[in-house]
């Protein structure tokens, strides 16, 4: 595997590294959109659960019944906040990495490490 290091005879990165910065860069694009999106997904569905749980028609619920839609939405809710949680990470790494590939391909002499750029998932 070419690294961002790797040069030609004549001094000059080869393409290859190029177009593997720009499939890496893609590949990271993809990952945070899909984690966006899940992230969306889900949060919708918790609003709608929430909703759900808030209308007139449940409003003639024995306490129990209440207690557990009580428990059911503090547990939507720690879902959500860790799905948050979840997405500001992956938009930190992104950040992260998007800064590291400006820097390589400015001719910072550092690298990305192959082992942490194959860490990521395909997302297809």
């Amino acid at each position: 595997m070419t690294t961002l290091q790797d040069t030609s005879p004549n001094g000059t990165t080869p393409d290859t590294s190029h177009q593997a910065l720009r499939d890496f860069r893609a590949r990271a694009q993809r990952l945070f959109k899909s984690q966006q999106e899940r992230i969306r997904s889900l949060e919708q569905a918790i609003a709608e659960q929430l909703d759900a749980d808030g209308e007139p028609s449940s409003a003639g619920a024995s306490d129990s019944g209440s207690a557990v839609s009580s428990r059911e939405e503090q547990d939507l809710r720690a879902q959500l906040a860790q799905a948050r949680k979840l997405l500001n990470v992956r938009a930190d790494e992104l950040k992260r990495l998007r800064a590291q590939v400006a820097a390589a391909t400015s001719g910072s002499t550092k690298s990305m490490p192959s082992d942490y750029l194959m860490s990521f998932p395909s997302c297809g």
